[in-house]
C-alpha cells in the first residue's frame, strides 16, 4: 500500500512539473524586458545617490583593492547563460564607484544607525493571465549577515507597483543557489511585477544580495483552443498565403498541414509563403499543443487556387451615388475572373486615382456630375469599365426655418386672427419641402373647418391663419426640412394677446363756475393713450382741462 501511494505521488508530481510552462525570464544579457527600475524610494528605501550602497547592473566579479582588498564574487555555475561571469544585478558599495574600483557583489556599513535599505523593481509587468500554479524562480548570494538575518528581501506587486507586498527574507548564502517560490496571488494576473531589498546589516562579509536567471513559470488553465486565419484565401495559380496562428491558452508547439500546397507542412507558429500551384480548393489543418494537452481543427476547403489565365471582368460598386459636397465614399471591386491588379480613376475627386482593390474615403468637395473607371489585371490580359456621371455631388444647402405675421405686428387684442407665414425676405422657400408649425394657445374651435380637420390637426403649408382668445404671450415653433436635413426654430413669446384698456375718471367732484374758466378733470386706465370727450364736442387727451363756454352743465367721458 506504501508502494502504491508512492507511485501515485510521484506521478502527481511529475504531471505537475510536466504542466509547467516558461511565462517570462531575464537573465540581464542583451535586451532587459521588462527593465528595472535601480534604487528607488519604494517601501521607505532610500533615494539613489544617498546612500552608502546601491543595486547596480554589471559583470563585475573582480572585487576591489583599494581602500581595503574586498574578496572576489563567487563565479556562477556554467549553465547560466554568459556564465560563469554572465550580468547579474546586485549590490555594491557607492564608494567603490566614485573611486574608480569595481562594483563587485560587496557592500559598506559604516553607518549601520542610518538604517539604510535599497530598492530595485520591475519598471513593468508581466502578465500570467490564463495561468495557474505560477512560481516565481531565480539564482542568489547573500552573506551580508547571519542565518537570522533580513538583509535581502523579495517583494511582488499585483497592482501596478502601487503596494509591494514582501514575501521572504534570503541570506547566509554564499555559493549561487536557485529558490522556486509559489503564491497563489501569482496566479491569472495581468499586472504582476517583483522586486528586492537590501536592507543594511551592521555585519556579515560579502558577498553582498546579488540574483540573475529570474524566471517566471505556470501551468495554462486549459488545453489550447485552436484557430488560425490565412492571407489572401483565394489566389491565382503559383501564388502564396501567409498563415496567422489565432490558438488560445498558450501554445508551445504547431503542426500545420497543406494539402496541395508546394510546402505539405510546418511546425512554425506563423508559416508564411506557403505556394499552391494547381488551380482547385485545399483543405489545412492545425494541431496545437501546450502542457496541459492538445487541440486540433480542420478547416475544409480553407484556400481557393484559380486559373488565372482568363482575363477578368471588370465591375464596382460604390456605397452612395448622390452625395452632398465634402462627403467620402467607399468603392468595391466587383471583377471577376480573379484581378491581381486594380487601378482606380476618380475625377472630380480630391483623390484621382487609387491601386487599392477597395478603396475608401475617396472625397469629393465641388458639386457636379463625375464619372468613375476601374482597370483590372491578371496574368491572362486586362480589362476596365468606365460609368458616365456615376457620382452626383449635390451642393446641400439646409433650409432656413423663419417666420413672421403677415403684417408684421405680433401683438394682437383677445379673440383676434392673425396670419403666420415663412419669411421669404430672409429665408429661401425654394429650399424647403416641408414645414410643420406648432402654435401654442390657440383657440383650435376658431379654425376654418374646411382647410384643417379637427381630429387630426396638422400645420404643414407655408402659412397659417390662426386665432387666441386668451390673453398671453405664446410661442411659434417651425420645422422645415429638405432632402439635405431638418431645421427648428422657436421663436419664444412671438404672440402678445391683450384685452381691452380699463377706464376710470379719477375725480367726480361736481363744479359749478363761470363761462370762460378752466376746470382740472383726472383718469386713469390701462390703455396707452386717453382721448377725452365732453357733450359739447371737445376732446382732448391724457388728464384734460376743460373749459366752460356755454351755460349749461357739463359732463366728462
Amino acid at each position: 500500500m506504501k508502494q502504491l501511494l508512492f507511485l501515485l505521488l510521484t506521478a502527481l508530481i511529475s504531471s505537475s512539473a510536466i504542466a509547467q510552462q516558461l511565462i517570462w525570464s531575464e537573465d540581464f544579457e542583451g535586451t532587459i524586458s521588462p527593465t528595472w527600475s535601480l534604487n528607488t524610494t519604494d517601501s521607505n528605501s532610500t533615494p539613489v545617490n544617498a546612500g552608502e550602497n546601491e543595486w547596480v547592473i554589471n559583470n563585475e566579479y573582480n572585487g576591489p583593492t583599494i581602500p581595503i582588498i574586498v574578496p572576489n564574487t563567487p563565479t556562477q555555475p556554467a549553465s547560466f547563460n554568459g556564465g560563469p561571469t554572465s550580468t547579474y544585478m546586485h549590490i555594491s558599495s557607492a564608494a567603490a564607484r566614485g573611486g574608480g574600483q569595481p562594483q563587485n557583489a560587496h557592500y559598506s556599513f559604516l553607518f549601520p544607525t542610518l538604517n539604510e535599505k535599497y530598492f530595485t523593481k520591475m519598471a513593468s509587468g508581466i502578465s500570467t493571465a490564463n495561468y495557474i500554479s505560477v512560481y516565481f524562480k531565480f539564482h542568489f548570494l547573500n552573506m551580508a549577515d547571519g542565518p537570522a538575518g533580513t538583509s535581502g528581501q523579495l517583494y511582488y506587486s499585483t497592482n501596478g507597483g502601487t503596494a509591494w507586498i514582501p514575501v521572504k527574507n534570503y541570506t547566509n548564502v554564499g555559493a549561487w543557489t536557485v529558490d522556486s517560490l509559489y503564491n497563489p496571488a501569482f496566479d491569472n494576473q495581468n499586472d504582476l511585477r517583483f522586486a528586492f531589498r537590501f536592507e543594511n546589516p551592521y555585519s556579515g562579509n560579502p558577498p553582498s544580495f546579488s540574483v540573475d536567471e529570474l524566471s517566471v513559470i505556470g501551468t495554462p488553465s486549459s488545453i489550447p483552443v485552436v484557430d488560425f486565419s490565412a492571407s489572401p484565401i483565394s489566389i491565382c495559380e503559383g501564388s502564396c498565403v501567409n498563415f496567422t496562428d489565432l490558438t488560445m491558452f498558450f501554445p508551445t508547439s504547431w503542426e500545420w498541414t497543406f494539402s496541395g500546397a508546394d510546402s505539405a507542412s510546418s511546425t512554425r507558429q506563423n508559416p508564411t509563403n506557403i505556394c499552391y500551384q494547381t488551380s482547385g480548393t485545399y483543405d489545412v489543418k492545425l494541431k496545437t499543443t501546450n502542457s496541459v494537452g492538445e487541440d486540433s481543427t480542420l478547416k475544409v476547403a480553407y484556400i481557393t487556387v484559380n486559373d488565372c489565365n482568363t482575363p477578368p471582368a471588370a465591375n464596382f460598386k460604390v456605397s452612395r451615388r448622390v452625395i452632398c459636397a465634402g462627403d467620402t465614399l467607399s468603392f468595391t471591386d466587383l471583377s471577376t475572373d480573379f484581378p491581381g491588379e486594380w487601378l482606380w480613376f476618380f475625377p472630380g475627386s480630391d483623390s484621382a486615382n487609387s491601386t487599392l482593390q477597395n478603396p475608401e474615403n475617396i472625397q469629393y468637395s465641388t458639386p457636379g456630375r463625375y464619372e468613375v473607371t476601374l482597370i483590372v489585371r491578371n496574368i491572362g490580359g486586362s480589362d476596365s469599365k468606365t460609368i458616365q456621371n456615376y457620382i452626383e455631388v449635390q451642393d446641400c444647402v439646409l433650409p432656413i426655418p423663419v417666420f413672421n405675421t403677415n403684417d408684421a405686428n405680433d401683438s394682437i387684442c383677445i379673440n383676434t386672427c392673425v396670419t403666420i407665414k415663412y419669411d421669404t425676405d430672409s429665408g429661401d422657400i425654394d429650399r424647403v419641402n416641408t414645414f410643420e408649425w406648432f402654435f401654442f394657445g390657440i383657440d383650435t374651435t376658431r379654425l376654418d373647418t374646411s382647410i384643417y380637420d379637427l381630429n387630426n390637426l396638422v400645420f404643414n403649408r407655408n402659412q397659417h391663419t390662426v386665432c387666441y382668445s386668451k390673453e398671453g404671450r405664446y410661442t411659434g415653433r417651425l420645422v422645415v426640412s429638405n432632402q439635405f436635413g431638418v431645421e427648428v426654430k422657436n421663436e419664444y413669446n412671438f404672440i402678445t394677446v391683450g384685452g381691452p384698456p380699463a377706464v376710470k375718471i379719477l375725480d367726480s367732484t361736481v363744479y359749478e363756475t363761470y363761462k370762460g374758466n378752466d376746470i382740472f378733470v383726472r383718469g386713469e386706465g390701462t390703455g396707452d393713450l386717453f382721448y377725452w370727450g365732453y357733450k359739447d364736442g371737445k376732446d382732448g387727451n391724457g388728464n384734460d382741462i376743460f373749459r366752460y363756454e356755454s351755460g349749461e352743465n357739463v359732463l366728462p367721458r
